[in-house]
């Protein structure tokens, strides 16, 4: 199964949760404000921004553009200072391009600001992998 996954670099904990989660599918994270090939993937894991309780309009404008040729599924994880899932917006623009979209999301909690914000330990990087793995083991078995 070839995975992609893709993040936006507004947020440093998005940033990291996407590096955790390709070095679990054996790939590099795709920051999508730099140019690379266009992603030829069967499964996305994408990674979101939420500020404001507003999706980040870039990632927004890179998926709405994104061909899906070979797209099985998709998978979204992001930060949200109370830790809420703020990703209706994503799931309704993928579902709309015919893009299955796993059904849980991983969101991790900040709290804080600045430089008081919490960061990605351990423990958080461990439920990042498992939710990788449980994504990949739901589309594999489809």
């Amino acid at each position: 199964m070839q995975a992609c996954v893709l993040y936006h670099p507004g947020n440093r904990n998005v940033e990291k949760l996407a590096k955790i989660i390709a070095e679990r599918c054996g790939v590099k994270a795709t920051d999508i404000s730099q140019k690379h090939p266009v992603p030829d993937a069967q499964l996305l894991f994408i990674g979101l921004s939420v500020q404001h309780g507003r999706q980040d309009l870039v990632m927004m404008d890179y998926l709405d553009k994104l061909p899906t040729n070979f797209v099985r599924g998709a998978a979204l994880f992001s930060s949200h200072h109370k830790g809420e899932d703020r990703t209706e917006q994503v799931v309704n623009l993928l579902n709309h391009k015919g893009i299955d979209v796993f059904p849980d999301t991983y969101v991790f909690k900040e709290s804080g600001f600045g430089i008081f914000k919490n960061k990605i330990d351990a423990s958080d990087a461990e439920e990042a992998t498992a939710f990788a793995d449980t994504v990949i083991e739901a589309v594999i078995s489809k």
